[in-house]
């Protein structure tokens, strides 16, 4: 297992979290849509959205992931 610091803490990556990380690094698009979908859900720069407000945004993200992966698949 890979280890990795997260807010000064050691922890140590999975075999299938590893996989992950290298598969997002080949396609720079999808993973800023999974980091923008973490920031949604980790609820960053939105203190004061309602729960629909972040549905929405979570959808609106999903929709352009979407559009990427389909971009990718048929473009490869």
């Amino acid at each position: 297992m890979s280890e990795f610091m997260n807010n000064n803490e050691t922890v140590e990556l999975t075999s299938s979290a590893k996989q992950l990380a290298l598969r997002l690094q080949a396609h720079p698009n999808i993973s800023a849509r999974v980091l923008s979908l973490l920031d949604i859900v980790e609820n960053r720069d939105r203190m004061d959205e309602t729960a629909s407000g972040t549905e929405l945004s979570i959808v609106s993200e999903l929709q352009k992931l979407g559009k990427d992966g389909v971009h990718l698949t048929f473009v490869m």
